[in-house]
């Protein structure tokens, strides 16, 4: 007998949820990995050089290593701010950071998106980088992805810690030897003061003029606990915190037509065709074109990323790069 076909290449997720045009925005705050781009090896990189960090600064048994991660994770937000508050106080947050991210291939895993840049570039809003990740790493991925150039600034690690410092937020502990350490307590997303420091470094607008489009279910509730409308990328899902949610940033338009309605509708479908394969396909009698939402409804869907980490749990995102 001839062996049986191949099944079908997993398909991508329906976007779903809907958020009317008019609401008004002015500001757009875009987390960085796993939302402005996607390639699991990042995040599977990232969670080995934080193991292998764990596995050095505990002295524990490799086999004890994840579950000590997530845990840190749980209970303090992210991974460092667990060991911090656990006792490690002798960690450098630079060196961490270049521990963690320094060594990433980025040349060979994050390549440039322009149809997708021509879409962010074309949004009328102010537009930042929200990011727990630090400074040079945003700036990495942003010059590979070509996208420098598209956003006011980078609200990143570095910026946010200097600001709790200022604003008295966290104070620098005392290493074994009585030197000054590192700031604690960290300040990062989903914390409310991040999101508070994060608007002010971005001009100050109302927490209603702003939406942050996030990947991680937990950053997108905090944000909402501020009055901060949010869009869950990488999700076929909802979560209660979410005004909508999208496979990827290419569905944006779907969800979020109120966000272009300023646009030539020429110019608008010329970015349609241009936008991912299965992401827009648009005819000119698009009900996107027409002012009405496309793909409000989305069909059952199963929780993950589609066809980023198929048969991933839902809060997956939780535990990659958001653990830095």
């Amino acid at each position: 007998m001839p062996p049986p076909p191949p099944p079908p290449p997993p398909q991508e997720p329906p976007p779903g949820g809907v958020i009317p045009p008019g609401a008004g925005y002015t500001h757009l705050l875009f987390d960085l990995d796993d939302t402005l781009y996607i390639d699991h090896r990042v995040p599977d990189w990232v969670r080995s050089k934080i193991d292998r960090f764990i596995q050095r600064e505990l002295d524990i048994p490799a086999d004890q290593v994840a579950e000590r991660r997530a845990r840190l994770f749980v209970e303090h937000g992210t991974t460092l701010s667990g060991l911090i508050a656990t006792g490690h106080t002798g960690i450098d947050y630079d060196e961490w950071h270049a521990f963690i991210h320094g060594t990433i291939p980025y040349d060979d895993w994050i390549r440039p998106n322009p149809p997708l840049a021509a879409m962010i570039r074309a949004l009328p809003q102010r537009k930042y980088v929200f990011t727990n990740a630090d400074l040079a790493h945003a700036e990495r991925c942003l010059a590979l992805l070509g996208m420098e150039d598209l956003f006011e600034g980078v609200v990143s690690f570095d910026s946010v810690m200097a600001e709790a410092e200022a604003r008295g937020l966290c104070r620098r502990v005392a290493r074994a030897d009585g030197s000054p350490g590192p700031l604690f307590p960290i300040v990062c997303k989903p914390q409310r003061e991040a999101f508070e420091i994060a608007l002010a470094q971005c001009g100050g607008p109302p927490p209603g003029a702003c939406l942050f489009l996030d990947d991680s279910p937990r950053n997108v509730a905090g944000a909402k606990r501020l009055g901060i409308d949010t869009v869950l990328v990488g999700h076929a899902a909802p979560v209660p915190e979410a005004d909508a949610y999208i496979p990827s940033l290419e569905h944006l338009p779907q969800v979020m037509p109120g966000l272009f309605e300023s646009l030539d509708p020429r110019r608008l479908a010329a970015l349609e065709l241009e936008l991912a394969p299965g992401a827009m396909h648009h005819s000119a009698s698009s009900p996107l074109l027409a002012g009405a939402p496309a793909g409000a409804e989305a069909g059952p869907g199963r929780a993950g990323r589609g066809t980023v980490a198929e048969g991933a749990p839902a809060d997956e995102n939780d535990l990659s790069l958001a653990q830095v």
